[in-house]
């Protein structure tokens, strides 16, 4: 659900890999650049291992990555539910990505994937197996609306983003996945396009 990947922004809430009060242990894991900018690579480790990006100059976070694997037999990835289902989280990764505006960040990309093995308590037979993925991408922000949208217009954050109670708009979902090109990328394309549409050119190449 929407509010469930909101939540794991940890620059914005620091409830895991920035959280002040557990134990994580932090280590120097080098450098790296990001969209032209030098950052430092600082590890995280407790029982889940973060890698968060620091800006060298602004000390701003852009960008907290988590991709982690657990082995047979570690309790601390399995619980119980109704002493009937035991279940058993084998992988996690999410991804927090951050886009500077007029030398601020503001959020970009999310996700959160996850996959788990649900057993019978009893027996240990495998009843079934599941893949989680979450995501959101942010392709426009308004520093300026004219107004706010009332709270019967607002989007529910228990609700899947399909399920929201508002009239369906076929046109809306026949495109709401498409990535709009950013200004900076149309001009790129111009420029590779110079002499040839980049249709033909992907054409040409694989005939």
């Amino acid at each position: 659900m929407i509010k469930e990947i909101l939540r794991l922004n940890d620059v914005r809430y620091q409830t895991r890999g920035l959280n002040k009060k557990r134990d994580y242990e932090y280590s120097f894991a080098g450098y790296e650049v990001i969209n032209d900018r030098l950052m430092h690579k600082i590890r995280a480790f407790e029982d889940w291992e973060f890698h968060i990006y620091v800006d060298v100059i602004t000390y701003a976070i852009p960008k907290i990555e988590m991709n982690f694997e657990w082995e047979d037999g570690v309790a601390e990835n399995e619980w119980t539910l109704g002493d009937t289902v035991r279940y058993q989280q084998r992988k996690a990764k999410t991804l927090l990505d951050f886009q500077m505006i007029d030398g601020l960040y503001y959020p970009k990309y999310q996700s959160f994937s996850s996959y788990l093995l649900a057993y019978d308590a009893e027996t240990d037979e495998l009843l079934f197996e599941s893949n989680l993925l979450q995501e959101y991408m942010v392709t426009d922000i308004d520093f300026n609306p004219e107004e706010k949208p009332e709270k019967k217009d607002r989007m529910d954050p228990y609700e899947m983003i399909e399920n929201q109670a508002f009239t369906y708009d076929p046109e809306f979902w026949k495109n709401y996945n498409i990535i709009k090109l950013h200004p900076r990328d149309e001009k790129l394309i111009q420029g590779l396009e110079a002499q040839m549409k980049l249709e033909e050119q992907f054409a040409t190449k694989n005939q």
